[in-house]
């Protein structure tokens, strides 16, 4: 996040088709749908009480770093990050990096523990119909928004963010527009377009 008052949410462009999904996320499964809401709600909640610019936490089963595809998993706090990223770093030194994190971190890490081991990203896949090949799943807190994304980390094409807590408990609202996990990574935060009728 370049400033702590930026909004890094961009108007669409008609001309950039990344910015217009030709077939938006729909619930296949409402009982998943359910489920999974829940979860991650009650989690994005316990992140925006960490009360930081930045929040979130991420995770991949098979994220893309440019030589390599591998498990990874982020935990963002303001300026402070933890990545888990099996190309780079041993089980035993992400844990030794935890315990040196900040309090704030580490309750961060224990809501993405918690989503890991209920198994958000399957009932996300339940839920919408959409797999896991280079994408990861992300819940960020921006400047007091709350947000799902669901975002290919090699450019694949489904770059989804959906709002959190709303009229809907999820809803679909735009396209990220440059790679999430790099963003989230560095700190900038989520860089989407957001329109009032894409279709």
């Amino acid at each position: 996040m370049t400033d702590e008052n930026e909004t890094r949410a961009f108007e669409p462009d008609a001309s950039d088709p990344r910015r217009r999904h030709p077939d938006p996320p729909r619930v296949r499964d409402a009982l998943a749908h359910a489920h999974f809401a829940a979860l991650v709600l009650a989690a994005v909640d316990e992140l925006a009480a960490l009360a930081a610019p930045l929040v979130a936490v991420a995770s991949s089963p098979n994220r893309f770093n440019d030589v390599a595809w591998y498990d990874w998993a982020l935990v963002r706090v303001g300026s402070e990050v933890v990545e888990r990223d099996a190309y780079c770093v041993s089980e035993s030194e992400h844990r030794g990096e935890l315990a040196r994190a900040s309090d704030r971190a580490r309750a961060a890490s224990r809501v993405l523990e918690r989503l890991e081991h209920a198994g958000w990203r399957e009932l996300f896949t339940q839920s919408y119909g959409l797999g896991f090949d280079d994408e990861l799943l992300a819940l960020v807190v921006q400047e007091g928004a709350r947000w799902l994304v669901y975002a290919s980390s090699n450019c694949g094409g489904r770059e989804h963010v959906f709002a959190l807590g709303g009229h809907e408990p999820i809803a679909y609202e735009a396209e990220c527009v440059t790679r999430t996990d790099d963003e989230l990574i560095d700190g900038r935060g989520l860089v989407f377009a957001r329109w009032d009728d894409p279709f």
